[in-house]
């Protein structure tokens, strides 16, 4: 009698740096399981400096809400980063803090600019854009293979965009 075997795949974390006015993806991050937000921003980070963008705003969500996410933009990129500030975090020791600590996080609290984050919603189109047109499941069996293949989404997709806008 044989055994019966079945193939789960696992989750696949992708973060993307997406330019909001041409929808285009700049920069894309895979893990191969889920990891925390913060983890993938040295890397898109890098990728942003060596693309030579001229960036002003990183808007990120809550999950990139960290004094030392704020540090890394403004010192690599030389940008403001637009993260709403977590109400309530927890430190290492279990205490919860009620408020922002450090001054880019206190800043963000104090005078949060809404308009710019307002287009954070369009990195979120993005990603709706690229799982619709090519699909929510990657079918890679190994990290190397997934990461390859939503590269090669996050690629097709600029040509798309580049059609669409008459760039090429």
């Amino acid at each position: 009698m044989g055994a019966c075997v079945s193939s789960i795949r696992s989750y696949v974390k992708t973060s993307l740096a997406v330019d909001t006015g041409t929808l285009a993806v700049l920069a894309c991050e895979t893990s191969a399981s889920h990891v925390h937000d913060v983890k993938h921003v040295p890397s898109i980070l890098d990728k942003l400096c060596r693309g030579c963008y001229d960036i002003r705003y990183i808007a990120a969500d809550k999950g990139y809400d960290s004094e030392h996410v704020h540090e890394s933009i403004r010192a690599s990129l030389g940008a403001d980063a637009v993260i709403p500030v977590r109400t309530k975090t927890a430190s290492y020791h279990g205490k919860l803090h009620k408020g922002p600590s450090g001054k880019n996080r206190k800043r963000m609290a104090s005078s949060f600019p809404k308009d710019v984050y307002s287009r954070r919603s369009l990195i979120e189109t993005v990603n709706s854009m690229i799982k619709r047109k090519m699909s929510d499941t990657v079918y890679g069996r190994s990290d190397k293979t997934r990461h390859v293949e939503i590269m090669c989404r996050c690629i097709a997709h600029n040509v798309r965009r580049a059609f669409d806008l008459d760039v090429i």
